[in-house]
């Protein structure tokens, strides 16, 4: 069964919450893709984007296990400044 909208944004806003908190140096060190499964069966796909002196840019996408979202996750990303200023991007799902 395929999880609402509002509920892939929900877990998507955790997950970005939780990897900005690592900080820059963790996240610029990351080895990437890193793929992992959450208890409630969401699909979390972390990417490094970019890797800057000055910041570290992390996409990650959420989906729900089904075809249609493994193709279509919702996804944004988050800049984390060198001193742990973050700047957090527009989502870029596609329907």
């Amino acid at each position: 069964m395929s999880a609402s909208r509002e509920r892939l944004e929900a877990v998507l806003d955790q997950e970005i919450r939780r990897w900005q908190a690592k900080g820059y140096e963790a996240l610029v060190a990351l080895d990437d893709p890193v793929s992992y499964e959450l208890d409630a069966g969401f699909q979390v796909e972390v990417n490094v984007l970019e890797r800057m002196p000055e910041y570290v840019h992390v996409g990650v996408a959420v989906d729900d296990g089904t075809f249609i979202r493994a193709c279509a996750p919702v996804a944004s990303s988050v800049i984390v400044r060198r001193g742990s200023r973050v700047e957090e991007r527009d989502s870029s799902p596609v329907e």
